[in-house]
């Protein structure tokens, strides 16, 4: 039968099958003569499955194709091997005549029976039934995957092309042309969770024994790893995601010739050690060439995180955990001994993360874990991989015990953190290359009333809603997230270009921040619950940091739309490392976000959904189908747009910053700054002043698209030294080019002639006292310094050499608030003024004297003088540079627009959740801005 492929039904593509290398089925052909099933016609296949312990053939197809003869011959081929199928209660002599109740019963008997041959632990299972469409196999692929059955799907049209009028020649039941006809337009193709491959349970739990010697040989060298408690886990080595099929890419790459060809066969997989990621532990597998390029082009497993993000809704997939205990296994097939395990040479050099795998194998908690969020999970061995191979990286532990190399974070690390323990042997075990099956909904096949989460409709929906939302013409239907249909979710997901949705390295660093709230902005139906949804995803188990207290449980929340403020605020009081939020689209909307992130020192990333906007505040939103010319917005400028690190790295810099002082002391007092009286700071590394837009320039800055093309990514800057000036502590920073680049005007001190007044006027001219009300950092920068002889694999470290004042461009100098001393009150918007500038002009004439005006103490350079003046100030260069990584974001604080009045900008009001009275009338008063 020719098949193709629409949004995850069975038509797929003439290019991707169709007919080629098909025989057309006649009832004068022998159908074994024609499948080439490995399972059937490879000896080496078939060895390796009778040996297996827990096999599932699905033999699919229609009436009169010649599953039965298929299934059949399996059941001569695999001794012990049990068959049912739901028409064999018809063919008993003293069977029931045919109707609807009485088919109703066959196939709830025949579930009943291939469930009890599971249960009894049958090494092989053969169902036969027709199993056209995913509604009518999904029972099987639960049970399947509740009792760790490994799945082979036999598709019978797979090397034959089916034809209606034949079909009513050779079926036995009497059924005619029509009826075939109508039959095979229901084909639909199972596809598969993931795509890899299948070890025998009993090997894997070789390697968890395996696993547990190890870890036995590493306790006795001081490094203890948390035992295994729970062992319910299905073994499968992921070689890619494929989501039941409903992106097109993933559907292609079920029906590439690679994939077909290797579809139920047997293959060797190398298992170079074990891996301990969060609470999980893994046998970490090396791939082959042959084997990695199995994985695809777009979804290799150093990209799983990506792929998980693609689909996540629990109302399309009924995830089932896997009952079986791998424990139980080692006591199956105790003589036959497939595994084999071999010498291996010393491992001089990890592999690339793109030829890495590996098979769960455990949780070091009782409580029983999702495959899917495991995977997600295990997805951060690939990001440390790829550290461990970079030469000069962060800081690792690398030790040799008994042969064994270990890499990286002993075991009572933070959970996002892994250790890599590279055996001294090799295990080669055999598997099959199968899929990771779930039951799962598609167009035309939805849930039913087994599934565990309930018989909940999940129909068909409008798919052009978002494009014609897109156009202004609709409203997508409000909902909870789960409850859309995949393809509208990722077509959402697909509109929106964030960085901390799409992008790995900023999402791996934007984990380990440890003080993160994420915004997402828009109208109501614009998918921002959407999104939200997949935020709470993504970072779902983050961890407080290490050397903060309660730094055990994942703390990550989400605050909805509608829930009082207060709880975000319990959130921030708790330290929860992220959170994220979905709010209106106006600027009065969000300033309660910003007030309380000011206050508690978080940094603000905000998503905007797509949209139309309208400058008429009154314009309404309408209905679904009704014209919808345009929605009230307003951009969130910020107060400035720069790079925010994390709070931890920020207190590294101040603790450096008193390690210097203290040196300059002790070699002559005169030269030693007054230490930090105040870290209470949110620490922000300036490129441009924005104003909150208030200028056309400063709206441009902030819509450029260099700017928006940073903003929310990670990046790097580089410490070269520290400043104090006018009572306050900066860190400096010098710029790339590119980062250069997005200061704007920052070059602009070289060019004002001196008047270090000049940005104070502009910043006074341009922010009245009713435009804002500076909301300051109530938290000690100090409370983030890690814990004594707690160590991290992201904690900073020095990089590079001194810098050379005189090689350095001012235009690439930039700076970060550590504090303030004694007698200096710290906001900002102060340093940022009259500070930073003299400062500059400093660094001016220090560049362009012609003698050196450096004093060299313990390889630190000293300009300037820590007599407390106005006019003096005093810059060190540290003896190398410090890089730590950051966001790109804005320093965000409550302030009014012409269309958001003043609300509520007081950080003591940042519980209410009453909209702003009087927003373009009277105002309570505000605290003056200096």
């Amino acid at each position: 039968m020719d098949s193709s492929e629409d949004s995850g039904t069975c038509q797929l593509p003439a290019s991707a099958d169709g007919g080629a290398g098909k025989t057309l089925f006649t009832d004068d052909i022998d159908v074994l003569d024609v499948v080439d099933f490995p399972c059937l016609a490879d000896d080496d296949t078939m060895e390796f499955l009778r040996s297996h312990g827990r096999i599932l053939f699905l033999s699919r197809g229609p009436p009169g194709s010649g599953k039965g003869t298929v299934a059949t011959r399996l059941h001569e081929l695999y001794p012990d091997s049990r068959i049912y199928w739901s028409d064999k209660m018809f063919l008993t002599p003293l069977a029931p005549p045919r109707t609807k109740e009485t088919l109703n019963q066959s196939h709830e008997l025949c579930l009943q029976k291939i469930t009890e041959y599971m249960q009894q632990n049958a090494p092989v299972i053969i169902n036969r039934n027709t199993n056209m469409s995913v509604w009518e196999a999904s029972p099987y692929l639960r049970i399947a995957a509740t009792y760790g059955y490994t799945v082979i799907i036999l598709n019978i049209d797979k090397n034959l092309i089916l034809k209606p009028e034949v079909l009513a020649v050779t079926n036995s039941k009497g059924l005619d042309q029509s009826y075939m006809k109508n039959r095979l337009k229901q084909w639909e193709h199972i596809y598969p969770y993931a795509m890899g491959w299948s070890p025998r349970p009993r090997d894997a739990a070789f390697l968890l024994r395996r696993y547990r010697e190890l870890s036995a040989a590493l306790a006795n060298n001081g490094i203890v790893l948390k035992p295994v408690q729970c062992e319910q886990f299905f073994p499968f080595c992921i070689a890619r995601l494929c989501w039941f099929g409903w992106d097109e890419r993933d559907r292609h790459f079920c029906h590439s010739e690679p994939v077909k060809k290797a579809y139920g066969s047997k293959d060797t997989i190398t298992v170079l050690g074990y891996a301990a990621v969060g609470d999980l532990v893994m046998a970490v597998v090396e791939l082959t060439e042959a084997q990695a390029a199995l994985m695809g082009d777009s979804e290799q497993p150093a990209n799983l995180e990506m792929a998980i993000s693609r689909h996540a809704n629990g109302q399309e997939c009924d995830e089932m955990l896997c009952t079986v205990d791998l424990r139980n296994m080692l006591m199956q097939n105790e003589t036959d001994e497939t595994v084999v395990l071999q010498e291996g040479a010393a491992c001089s050099e990890l592999p690339s993360p793109s030829r890495v795998s590996f098979i769960l194998l455990g949780s070091t908690t009782a409580k029983a874990i999702k495959y899917s969020s495991a995977v997600l999970r295990a997805s951060l061995l690939h990001n440390h991989l790829h550290s461990w191979r970079v030469t000069g990286a962060g800081p690792r532990i690398c030790a040799d015990s008994d042969g064994m190399s270990v890499y990286g974070i002993p075991a009572d690390a933070p959970d996002d953190t892994c250790l890599l323990i590279v055996d001294k042997k090799t295990v080669r075990l055999d598997t099959v290359f199968t899929g990771y099956y779930q039951a799962h909904t598609s167009r035309s096949s939805g849930r039913d009333r087994r599934w565990s989460t309930g018989n909940y409709k999940c129909g068909s929906q409008d798919h052009r809603t978002f494009d014609r939302y897109l156009q202004g013409t609709a409203t997508m239907p409000l909902g909870k997230p789960d409850s859309y249909p995949a393809d509208v979710i990722q077509q959402v997901l697909d509109s929106v270009d964030a960085p901390c949705l799409k992008h790995d390295g900023t999402r791996h660093f934007l984990r380990n921040h440890g003080r993160l709230l994420v915004l997402v902005r828009g109208p109501p139906g614009s998918g921002k619950d959407i999104v939200a949804a997949r935020l709470g995803e993504l970072y779902m188990g983050i961890s407080k940091p290490t050397g903060s207290s309660d730094a055990s449980e994942p703390t990550t929340s989400s605050v909805p739309l509608g829930t009082t403020l207060n709880k975000m605020e319990s959130c921030m009081k708790d330290d929860a490392p992220m959170l994220y939020s979905y709010t209106e689209t106006m600027v009065w909307n969000v300033a309660k976000y910003l007030a309380l992130a000011s206050k508690y020192g978080y940094t603000v990333v905000i998503v905007d959904m797509p949209h139309k906007y309208a400058t008429d505040s009154k314009a309404q939103y309408k209905a679904m189908g009704e014209p919808n010319q345009g929605m009230p917005w307003e951009e969130v400028h910020p107060f400035a747009m720069g790079w925010s690190p994390r709070p931890r790295d920020a207190a590294w810099l101040l603790r450096r910053f008193r390690q210097i002082r203290n040196t300059l002391s002790n070699e002559d007092p005169t030269l030693a700054p007054r230490d930090v009286a105040s870290s209470h700071v949110y620490p922000f590394c300036l490129a441009r002043l924005c104003l909150f837009g208030s200028s056309a320039a400063d709206k441009d800055y902030c819509l450029s698209e260099k700017v928006r093309q940073a903003y929310g990514r990670s990046d790097k800057v580089r410490v070269f030294g520290y400043a104090v000036t006018q009572g306050f502590v900066f860190a400096m920073v010098e710029l790339s080019d590119d980062q250069a680049s997005l200061t704007g005007c920052l070059d602009s001190v070289d060019k004002c002639d001196g008047d270090v007044d000049s940005v104070t006027r502009q910043l006074s001219l341009s922010l009245g006292f009713q435009t804002w009300d500076e909301v300051g950092c109530i938290v000690d920068l100090a409370k983030f310094l890690p814990t004594e002889g707690c160590v991290d694999g992201n904690d900073l470290h020095f990089v590079g050499n001194r810098i050379n004042l005189k090689d350095m461009q001012p235009s690439k100098i930039t700076f970060m608030p550590l504090g303030s001393i004694d007698g200096t009150e710290y906001s900002y918007s102060k340093a940022v003024a009259a500070p930073w500038l003299l400062l500059c002009s400093k660094l001016r004439s220090w560049r362009a004297a012609k003698v050196n005006c450096a004093r060299s103490v313990d390889d630190i350079e000293v300009y300037g003088s820590a007599v407390s003046t106005d006019d003096e100030c005093l810059l060190v260069i540290d003896h190398a540079t410090v890089e730590l990584d950051v966001v790109f974001t804005g320093y965000y604080q409550p302030h009014r627009t012409s269309l958001s009045g003043r609300s509520w900008s007081h950080a003591g009001d940042a519980g209410s959740t009453r909209r702003p009275f009087n927003r373009g009338g009277r105002y309570r008063p505000f605290n003056r801005f200096h």
